[in-house]
């Protein structure tokens, strides 16, 4: 009689991904630390308000409605 395969546990991939994906909170976070160290916050701020008036508006905001329903764009 075979034996049953045993039950499968969640890998190294599972620890990395989803709710809670410390990788990518880490990432995120250093990110952020840059950015404010580099002195450039405001100007990133300034260019981010010039795209929301510029041709690329309607694209950004429908992006932003994607990520807040949690919609997935590939």
């Amino acid at each position: 009689m075979p034996r049953a395969a045993p039950p499968e546990r969640p890998g190294p991939a599972h620890h990395r991904a989803g709710e809670g994906n410390r990788t990518a909170a880490r990432r995120y976070n250093e990110g952020v630390e840059r950015t404010v160290r580099s002195g450039k916050v405001e100007q990133a701020a300034n260019e981010a308000a010039d795209a929301l008036d510029g041709p690329e508006a309607a694209e950004l905001r429908r992006a932003e409605e994607e990520a807040k329903a949690g919609t997935e764009h590939h």
